[in-house]
């Protein structure tokens, strides 16, 4: 066998051996995902559960690292519109203001205020999405 023979069955070997490696990390991969999917599914469900019990906030709103209320509906991640759900007016002035202060509270000597900021758009834009639409108040005549 040539040296040329040796080289190509290598490479091929090779090649194999990292396709398996990749296809190895993509199931891998797959299976984290719906894992994580799986997680943020209850996690929605839950809220939703909560939000529609009108459960009060706890009285520890805040802890490291996690800028929104736990029961503040959209906490958990996508709600889809059929599950969104109908807080009264003033519960979702409370929520906001503790949305936005508890951004602040916890970021306060590790965060630039930009970086804040942004946090607190996303946080905003998410709980927004896990609320009825105007629309959908009036469709049930609670505007």
């Amino acid at each position: 066998m040539t040296i040329e023979e040796k080289i190509k069955i290598a490479e091929e070997q090779l090649e194999k051996a990292l396709e398996q490696k990749k296809a190895a990390e993509v199931a891998a991969a797959k299976e984290e995902a719906h894992r994580i999917t799986k997680r943020n599914s209850d996690a929605v469900k839950d809220v939703i559960e909560q939000s529609k019990m009108n459960l009060p906030i706890p009285q520890k709103r805040y802890l490291p690292g996690v800028h929104v209320p736990q029961s503040m509906p959209g906490s958990g991640g996508y709600v889809r519109p059929e599950d969104r759900v109908y807080p009264e007016h003033e519960q979702i002035r409370e929520w906001m203001m503790d949305l936005v202060a508890g951004n602040i509270e916890v970021s306060e000597g590790h965060q630039h205020m930009r970086e804040v900021l942004d946090d607190i758009i996303s946080d905003l834009h998410t709980f927004r999405n896990a609320l009825a639409t105007p629309e959908q108040y009036h469709k049930k005549g609670l505007l």
